[in-house]
């Protein structure tokens, strides 16, 4: 695995759905922190 995630810019188990599920995550928590 390590020798994958050097050699490729993009995590090996990463697909479209885990990312856009950190994003989800992320934006929750920066309007979390944000909240006015």
């Amino acid at each position: 695995m390590e020798s994958a995630a050097s050699s490729d810019n993009k995590a090996p188990i990463a697909d479209d759905a885990d990312i856009a599920a950190g994003v989800e995550t992320y934006t929750a928590v920066e309007k979390r922190l944000h909240k006015r």
